[in-house]
This record gives structure tokens, C-alpha cells and sequence, in this order.
């Protein structure tokens, strides 16, 4: 237990004492994660689109058209700005707004008379949601103004015949006209043919941007440190430490167990500032963060043992270095690291999740929710899987890597 322990406190000493080597492994995924912050904000993520609104009509029934994008959660997507024709084609054609809706002269007088008529919308083929909901809502509208024509057609052609302002017949005629139909509707609505029952299904609120990626900003910084971490190997052996240890009573075994305990301690550290940091960018939406954090210690050593296997199962350093930087790399971006796997293909996603790093930062963000159910058997499987690398590790330590 002496040598574990000097193995230890030697770890930590040398490790802590490298401070551009931990400024680089910890500084790329804190840099990462306040760079998110800064874009998206501390609060939900919601997409925000500009429509442009050539409105060459100018009556009430296209400025009622028009405000209808501003109204209710539409409002809070969409920014409407009147323009210019020449204007909204220009600057649809540059990328600049999600959408540009045209309202073609004349368009009222064909809506009131009941004749075609048609709403022109141009789409920013370099956006994706924005677009396809300003079109679905260009679509309702048109419904809409149909069900509207076949209720009270007659009474607004009426209207649109009787010139630049209907007489008070015509108005009377199509307010009563309106006034039964509302009455009709009522009465279907007082005496429905189906009973509803409706239960209040509990409100989920949505994940901001920077709640969804602080679980993979830690992962990241995780695979940093074991990457770095598992290259000490090789300054040990260049410094003679392992065919020492080799020659001497003390096992290979508590040699490799000490710098995982290191390894843990260090990467715990870590991941509860990312942690602590995630919680306030996020607004204090993590539940879980301390038993995150200890999720991410475990995490952290047997991703360290897996790092350390690919290191030392090359001749040389080089070779050794660029494997578990490459694997490094991989896992980062197929394993929820780089971009969460909301944001990936499914199949991309579904072997995502499959990876170590994956399935772990997975059930880091179950826990962050406050989540905890099997943890016990689920840390148990984290541990038999660092047992193996540790295994691993230990046979190709004792076997020709430390010579």
C-alpha cells in the first residue's frame, strides 16, 4: 500500500505540475461550451426567422393575411417586414430572411368575388424548418379563406359589387349572415355527437441548446485528459520508471491502479466545474449534478484504461499516440461529444449511443434530469468494463512494454 500510495501522491504531483498540458486537455471543451452559451443563450433555443411581406394589395384583407405570421407562437418565430417587391427578391435571392410572401394586387376583390386567386411564396432554399413552416402556414391560410368563401360567399360578393363602400344592406345582410352561422356552430358545439374527455398531459419543457450540449462538453474534456493522461506511459517508460518497477517487489498491477485513481480524481474535478459551470449557463436546470459528477469520475478512469490499451499496444510512441488520438477523435464525434445525437442521422445515432463515451454520456443526461433509477448496476457495468481495459493494460505492461 506505501508504493500504491507514492505512485499516488507522484501522479497527481506531476500531473497537476504540467499546467499548459491540463490548460489544453480542460481549456478546448470549457472554450467550446462558452461558445455556445454566448450564441444560443441561456434560454430555450427557438428558432427566429425573418418574413418579408411584399404586400402590393394594401387593403385590410392583406394586411389581415400578413399580421396572421405575427400572431401568438408565430410571432415569436417569425420577424414580418414589409418590402418592395424588386426589394424581397433581392434579398431572398442573397439569403437574407427565411421566406418572402407576395400579395398580388388586386388580390381582395378576387377573394371577396369569390374568383382564383393565389398567394406567391419564395423560400430560402438554404434553410430548412423556417421555410416549411412559413409554407404550411401560407397553406392553412388558404384553407382557411376557402371554408370562409363557402360559408359566406354570396354575402361578400355582394359586398365586393357594391363598389368602393357597401351600403348598409349589404352590410347588414352579411353581418346577419355571419351572426347565424356563429349561432350554428354554437349550437353543433353546446350538443357535441362525441364525448371528449381530455386529461392535461404534464407540460415538457423544452432542453436549451446549452442544457443539451454541456453533458457532451464534459465527455469531450473526459477524452481529452484520458488521451493525455494514458500518453504518461511513455514518459515512463522513457524515464526508466516501468523496467524499475518490473525488477522490484511491487506489482505492475498497483502501479497502473494508482495512476487510474489519479486519473479519476483528476477527470472528477474536471467534470464537476463543467458541471458547475453547465448548471449556471443553463439557469439551474440539472437535478443530479453530484452523482453526475461521480458518474464521470468512474467514466473518466475507464476511459483512461481504454486510452492507456490502445498506447501501449503500439512498438513506438508515435505510433502510440496517433491510435488513441484517432480513437479519441472518433469517439468524440460518433459518441455525442461534438454534436449531440438529436442533431445526428438516426443511424448515425444509433451507433452513437453503442460507443463507451455514447452510452455513458447518455445516461449522464438521464441522471442530470434527475434520473437515477439502476445506477447502482449501471456503475457496476462501467466497472467491469474498466476492469477488463485494466486487465488488458496490465498484460501488455508486464509483457514487452516495459522493456
Amino acid at each position: 500500500m506505501r508504493a500504491f500510495a507514492a505512485c499516488f501522491r507522484k501522479d497527481l504531483k506531476r500531473w497537476l505540475r504540467d499546467r499548459a498540458a491540463l490548460a489544453a486537455w480542460v481549456g478546448v471543451p470549457v472554450f467550446v461550451g462558452l461558445l455556445l452559451a454566448l450564441v444560443f443563450g441561456r434560454g430555450e433555443a427557438r428558432p427566429q426567422g425573418l418574413l418579408l411581406v411584399a404586400d402590393q394589395d394594401q387593403t385590410l384583407v392583406s394586411r389581415f393575411v400578413a399580421q396572421a405570421f405575427s400572431q401568438g407562437e408565430l410571432g415569436r418565430i417569425f420577424a414580418v417586414q414589409p418590402v418592395a417587391l424588386e426589394e424581397g427578391e433581392r434579398r431572398i435571392r442573397g439569403g437574407e430572411g427565411s421566406a418572402l410572401l407576395v400579395i398580388p394586387e388586386g388580390f381582395s376583390q378576387r377573394f371577396l368575388r369569390g374568383e382564383p386567386q393565389a398567394l406567391e411564396l419564395y423560400t430560402n432554399p438554404s434553410q430548412a424548418i423556417l421555410p416549411e413552416i412559413a409554407r404550411e402556414t401560407t397553406e392553412i391560410l388558404a384553407e382557411a379563406g376557402w371554408y370562409f368563401q363557402q360559408a359566406l360567399g354570396e354575402e361578400l360578393r355582394a359586398v365586393a359589387s357594391a363598389g368602393a363602400w357597401p351600403g348598409d344592406a349589404a352590410i347588414a345582410k352579411l353581418a346577419v349572415r355571419a351572426s347565424r352561422l356563429a349561432a350554428e356552430g354554437q349550437a353543433l358545439l353546446d350538443a357535441p355527437p362525441i364525448r371528449i374527455e381530455e386529461r392535461q398531459a404534464e407540460r415538457q419543457r423544452t432542453v436549451s441548446v446549452t442544457e443539451a450540449m454541456a453533458p457532451g462538453v464534459v465527455f469531450m474534456a473526459l477524452l481529452f485528459l484520458a488521451f493525455g493522461l494514458s500518453g504518461d506511459l511513455w514518459e515512463e517508460k522513457s524515464a526508466g520508471t516501468l523496467r524499475r518497477i518490473a525488477a522490484s517487489p511491487v506489482r505492475m498491477e498497483w502501479f497502473l491502479a494508482s495512476k487510474t485513481l489519479a486519473a479519476m480524481l483528476l477527470t472528477g474535478v474536471v467534470s464537476s466545474a463543467g458541471l458547475a459551470l453547465g448548471q449556471w449557463l443553463g439557469g439551474g436546470a440539472f437535478r443530479g449534478v453530484m452523482a453526475s459528477a461521480v458518474w464521470a469520475a468512474l467514466c473518466g478512469g475507464a476511459l483512461f484504461l481504454m486510452m492507456a490499451l490502445f498506447q501501449t499496444a503500439c512498438r513506438t510512441e508515435r505510433q502510440g499516440r496517433t491510435l488513441a488520438n484517432a480513437a479519441a477523435l472518433l469517439l468524440m464525434m460518433a459518441g455525442g461529444a461534438m454534436f449531440p445525437f438529436e442533431m445526428m442521422p438516426a443511424w448515425m445515432a444509433r451507433l452513437g449511443r453503442m460507443t463507451p463515451n455514447g452510452w455513458a454520456l447518455q445516461e449522464m443526461r438521464w441522471i442530470l434530469a434527475g434520473n437515477d433509477e439502476f445506477i447502482f448496476w449501471k456503475s457496476a457495468a462501467i466497472l467491469v468494463f474498466a476492469g477488463l481495459m485494466f486487465a488488458a493494460v496490465s498484460v501488455r505492461l508486464r509483457k514487452g512494454f516495459a522493456s
